[in-house]
């Protein structure tokens, strides 16, 4: 399971459809940080996590555009408790 989905994350087209009316909802802003944000497998967020700590970052914000609490759960179960 991906924590958020581009198309070729969100693995059918009723997910994708979902990604792009939340994109839409949330104006230019909201949808750039859909864009531009860290997506993926867990594995792939906490990497990416690394990375930005490796260059510097020393906070880190998880914005959740969806209400599907899996995503939630996910992210308190497998990402959260890997970043200090």
């Amino acid at each position: 399971m991906r924590l958020f989905g581009r198309r070729e994350a969100a693995g059918d087209d009723a997910a994708w459809a979902a990604h792009e009316q939340r994109a839409g909802a949330l104006g230019e802003a909201g949808a750039r940080l859909l864009r531009l944000g860290v997506i993926g497998t867990p594995a792939e967020v906490l990497a990416r996590v690394g990375e930005l700590a490796a260059a510097g970052a020393d906070t880190l914000y998880f914005h959740v555009y969806d209400t599907d609490p899996d995503h939630i759960r996910l992210l308190g179960s497998e990402v959260l408790p890997q970043v200090s």
